[in-house]
C-alpha cells in the first residue's frame, strides 16, 4: 500500500502527502492511483474536515492528534501532513496494518 504513497523523512518526523475527501459516508483510508486518500465524514467548513483528518490518521497510527500537523495546503484537499516522532518505516508498517 505505502510503496506508492509519497513519504518524506525529516529529522522531526515524516511528511506524508494525502488527499482529503470530506463528507464521505464513513471515515477510511485507502490508496487510489498512488495517492493516500483519507475519507472523512465532516464537511470542509470551519476546519472540521482538517480536524477529522488528524483524528483518522491518529487512530490508524496509534498516536495523539497533537503529533500530527497539516503543514501545506491547509485550505486544499491535497495536503502535506507532518507526523512528529515517527520514521518512514514505522509509518509504513502502521498504515499496512
Amino acid at each position: 500500500m505505502t510503496d506508492e504513497v509519497k513519504i518524506r523523512e525529516l529529522s522531526e518526523g515524516v511528511i506524508l502527502k494525502v488527499i482529503v475527501k470530506p463528507e464521505a459516508p464513513r471515515d477510511r483510508i485507502q490508496v487510489e492511483c498512488g495517492d493516500l486518500v483519507v475519507y472523512v465524514r465532516e464537511p470542509p467548513i470551519h476546519g472540521r474536515a482538517n480536524a477529522a483528518l488528524k483524528r483518522v490518521l491518529a487512530r490508524k497510527l496509534g498516536i495523539r492528534t497533537d503529533k500530527i500537523e497539516i503543514v501545506y495546503e491547509v485550505r486544499s484537499r491535497a495536503k502535506e501532513v507532518l507526523i512528529r516522532g515517527m520514521r518512514a518505516e514505522e509509518l509504513k508498517a502502521k498504515l499496512l496494518g
